[in-house]
């Protein structure tokens, strides 16, 4: 029977779908081959959003069609286009994208249109499921 040190080790494997973290940091590792201390402390407090990468191009077409959008679908619309998708501290953009996500994702029984695949593991999960639930959450969220 394996040791402690082995359950240790393997929780740090992701044993199903890639999630988000596993593919950014997979992504950010395969940029270079060594990383000094000061790559991997610039690494891990990174300020990429993968979630708003995968998410927010659908978002904000779905938020340009809706027929008669309400004043908080445009003013979320507005934060939502005028964010560059890195986390910052004076972002109203982020904030709102946070606030957006957690509550959307709980909602639905899948947040993503394309979940994760195996066939393209670094690409998916991507899109908005839910499209209608997912205005409702951005409205609430603004």
């Amino acid at each position: 029977m394996p040791n402690s040190f082995f359950y240790a080790i393997i929780s740090y494997f992701e044993l199903r779908d890639l999630l988000l973290r596993g593919q950014l940091a997979l992504e950010l590792m395969d940029q270079r081959k060594q990383f000094s201390t000061e790559d991997v402390i610039r690494l891990k407090f990174g300020t990429r959003m993968l979630v708003a990468e995968r998410v927010l191009p659908d978002l904000l077409t779905t938020l340009r069609n809706v027929e008669r959008p309400s004043a908080e679908t445009r003013s979320g619309l507005s934060a939502a286009e005028g964010w560059g998708q890195q986390l910052s501290a004076h972002s109203r953009g982020v904030v709102l994208f946070e606030r957006f996500w957690n509550t959307y994702r709980r909602t639905v029984s899948q947040p993503f249109a394309v979940p994760w695949s195996a066939d393209d593991p670094f690409v998916t999960p991507r899109g908005l499921a839910d499209q209608a639930t997912a205005v409702s959450h951005l409205e609430e969220a603004v």
